[in-house]
């Protein structure tokens, strides 16, 4: 079975999404229980008009940093362009320091 969940970021956070704390209470209470329930999550910024690196990187470096395999569940849908360039600077900085994780 293929179960998925859509996280709909406006709805869980408002149209601007700058506090780090948020994200982290939100990748506790909805992101990681969702990663182990659900097979595929569907990121949605539909109506998310500002966004900044640390809200980004809080949602989701840490975890891909923790399992890289998790971009395989995962997928974001509406994104403009400085949201869409954000999401993968932090996905690339979470495949950065688990790789140096494993080097140590």
């Amino acid at each position: 079975m293929n179960r998925m969940e859509r996280i709909i970021i406006k709805d869980e956070i408002g149209q601007t999404c700058l506090n780090s704390n948020e994200a982290i209470k939100l990748r506790i209470s909805r992101i990681e229980p969702s990663l182990i329930e659900f097979d595929h999550i569907v990121f949605d910024f539909k109506k998310v008009r500002n966004m900044n690196s640390s809200f980004t990187n809080a949602l989701f470096t840490g975890l891909i940093q923790e399992d890289p395999k998790i971009l395989d569940k995962i997928s974001f849908e509406n994104c403009n362009g400085k949201i869409k360039s954000m999401i993968e600077i932090a996905l690339m900085y979470g495949i950065k320091r688990s790789k140096n994780l494993e080097n140590v």
